[in-house]
């Protein structure tokens, strides 16, 4: 009988994990972007190429935010009907408690700008 470990099991649901989620994000990249801050706000800009409005998902919390953006496209070969996929994703630990409500966004020339205010601290 084969002796149980559970280290060996961890990494194998490890693995499974990693390849799962690299197949799901397949044809999405990483967006370049950068944060700065103020007393007061903190900022996010991201540049999403090929993007519209339309194609970008946006969540924000008081410690992350969350950018995706999509765009599907058929396009027609000589012997089928392809579906394209491609897309960005990224996932921001933010530098501190923002008020998530109260963020404002611009997206203006494939680039995605926003302001977050930070949470007073008396």
């Amino acid at each position: 009988m084969e002796e149980f470990d559970p280290f060996v099991e961890i990494d194998k649901l490890h693995l499974r994990i990693r390849r799962g989620i690299s197949t799901a994000l397949k044809g999405y990249k990483k967006p370049f972007g950068h944060i700065t801050q103020n007393p007061k706000f903190v900022y996010l800009e991201f540049k999403l190429p090929g993007m519209e409005r339309k194609d970008i998902d946006l969540k924000i919390n008081s410690r992350h935010i969350i950018v995706s953006a999509e765009k599907k496209k058929q396009v027609k070969t000589q012997k089928s009907l392809e579906n394209i996929e491609a897309g960005y994703f990224r996932k921001v630990s933010l530098p501190t408690g923002v008020i998530p409500k109260k963020a404002k966004i611009n997206f203006s020339q494939e680039v995605l700008k926003i302001s977050i205010p930070k949470i007073k601290v008396k």
